[in-house]
């Protein structure tokens, strides 16, 4: 790793990053054909990338931006691609266009109606967002049995009108059993802070899901 002044610079076969946490920018460019993915291992500066960028670390960045990039924040900061400030791409006739050389409709089309329909995205240019330093999740899951049809109707009316950190989302799936078959709903959450101030916020909005302090998971 090279440091240089609040910039940082990572070289890897596959792919090329610079990052300035204070001017709160990334670059994020692939040096081949294999894509580039937040969950790449490498030091501090991965983990802060991790943490503070607007997507799964699973998930490979050039399909989260050009798909849209909706995510677990987008609740307080919007989609992803509305961060992104600069994209590099080479179209079928092998010109090389970013900035203006793009235009504004290419622009707005590679960022959800997928790049890989106009042309090979090398490069991305995205603003951060902040992060506290604890994070919180939980999810809970309960069957047709359990309430899930009065708890799925009541989150639909909490869902939008909760504090824009904490974001829930439900996940409807079947369940097989032995003896019967029903449905459960999973509730997912994000929350951007700490477990205590999740579970004051859920005991006011939505106590009917019941989470209790063994259902959150902190993380830094």
């Amino acid at each position: 790793m090279i440091m240089m002044a609040s910039h940082m610079c990572l070289m890897f076969p596959l792919l090329f990053l610079i990052c300035s946490i204070l001017e709160q920018l990334v670059l994020i460019q692939r040096m081949s054909g294999h894509g580039c993915s937040l969950g790449r291992q490498s030091g501090n500066f991965i983990m802060e990338l991790q943490r503070r960028a607007m997507c799964m670390a699973s998930q490979r960045v050039g399909g989260h931006f050009s798909g849209g990039g909706y995510g677990n924040m987008m609740r307080k900061y919007g989609l992803s691609v509305d961060h992104v400030l600069v994209a590099q791409i080479i179209d079928a006739n092998g010109r090389i266009l970013d900035g203006e050389s793009m235009g504004e409709y290419l622009f707005w089309a590679i960022r959800g109606g997928g790049g890989a329909s106009f042309g090979v995205i090398v490069a991305w240019k995205i603003r951060l967002v902040p992060v506290p330093e604890k994070v919180t999740v939980f999810r809970v899951e309960k069957t047709l049995e359990q309430g899930a049809l009065d708890l799925l109707h009541r989150w639909q009316y909490v869902a939008d009108k909760i504090h824009e950190d904490l974001f829930i989302r439900v996940v409807i799936l079947p369940v097989n059993r032995k003896d019967h078959k029903t449905i459960k709903a999973k509730f997912v959450s994000l929350f951007l802070g700490n477990s205590e101030r999740l579970l004051a916020l859920m005991n006011e909005s939505f106590p009917e899901l019941g989470i209790n302090k063994n259902n959150c998971i902190e993380m830094s």
